[in-house]
């Protein structure tokens, strides 16, 4: 009998580049993304985007947010930093009556000119023909976070590199595992699963959400730096590729693969689903792979 996959954590990053929050259901937009998900995004005053790819010291501000309960009320954010000075900014609504304060403090505190823009409808994503959630297994993250403790990296559980520290660099919407009770943890990659051949996409639901596996993620610098200091981790990128390549199995297609610093599952929403809703503890089953329309 196939192993029993089930959702189990919903990470949604409202601002782009800053800290996510945990939640427990998410709702399908009209564009294929999770409402709030990279819903704003920072800006510099000729239009760039500003990241963490571009700026390091984006990875020092703290962001907590303070969902709404129900209907179409605003969250909340508030910002700080504990490894400045900068004075903590007063919860602010996250909406167009409240940007301009967050833009003011990210402002003064990244050194430059900041406008935050708002998309609802498709967010901000960095794969814009697999605009939908990323998607990586629990078990994947403990493998990487074991790889940077026994690699002879300065890095390690004393440092901070665990399970958490791997989630929060490599910035994933939605987290499986195997279902309590049914059998043994998933093995690392199970997620390799969920692409296919190039011109081809794996079909899987999670509950009552359709979706395609598109690619394995091709990752930038930031999963690189501490998520806390933006410190950079040597060699990281090398060491990840190294073990990635190492450690592939047997179910992922190699194809895929031309470098291995790729982490995590590109997806899309099928189209129609807008009000649908992801909860924690839902059933992941698959389809199959078909050619691409």
């Amino acid at each position: 009998m196939p192993q029993a996959v089930h959702l189990s954590r919903i990470l949604l990053f409202p601002i782009k580049s800053l800290d996510p929050v945990e939640v427990p259901a998410a709702t399908v937009t009209e564009g294929g993304t999770l409402r709030f998900d990279r819903e704003w995004a920072m800006f510099d005053g000729e239009g760039k985007v500003v990241n963490g790819k571009r700026l390091d010291r984006v990875h020092l501000v703290r962001a907590q947010y303070d969902m709404p309960g129900s209907g179409d009320a605003p969250l909340r954010v508030t910002l700080s930093s504990a490894a400045t000075s900068a004075p903590r900014l007063a919860v602010h609504t996250l909406d167009d009556a409240g940007a301009d304060g967050i833009a003011a403090w990210l402002s003064a505190f990244l050194g430059m000119p900041i406008q935050l823009r708002r998309n609802t409808l498709h967010g901000f994503p960095d794969d814009l023909e697999a605009s939908g959630p990323t998607l990586v297994s629990s078990a994947s993250l403990h493998t990487v976070a074991d790889w940077f403790t026994c690699s002879g990296a300065t890095v390690g559980p004393a440092f901070g590199f665990d399970a958490d520290e791997a989630r929060l660099r490599f910035r994933t919407n939605l987290e499986i595992a195997a279902t309590p009770g049914t059998g043994p943890e998933l093995p690392a990659f199970w997620e390799d699963r969920l692409f296919a051949a190039p011109g081809e996409f794996v079909s899987f639901r999670i509950g009552a959400v359709e979706f395609t596996g598109s690619n394995p993620c091709q990752r930038c610098a930031v999963p690189g730096r501490d998520s806390r200091t933006g410190e950079a981790t040597p060699r990281f990128s090398r060491l990840f590729s190294d073990h990635r390549k190492a450690t592939l199995p047997a179910w992922s297609n190699p194809q895929r693969f031309n470098h291995f610093y790729r982490f995590a599952v590109n997806t899309r929403i099928t189209p129609g689903q807008a009000g649908q809703v992801l909860r924690q503890g839902d059933a992941l089953e698959l389809a199959g792979a078909d050619a691409e329309s």
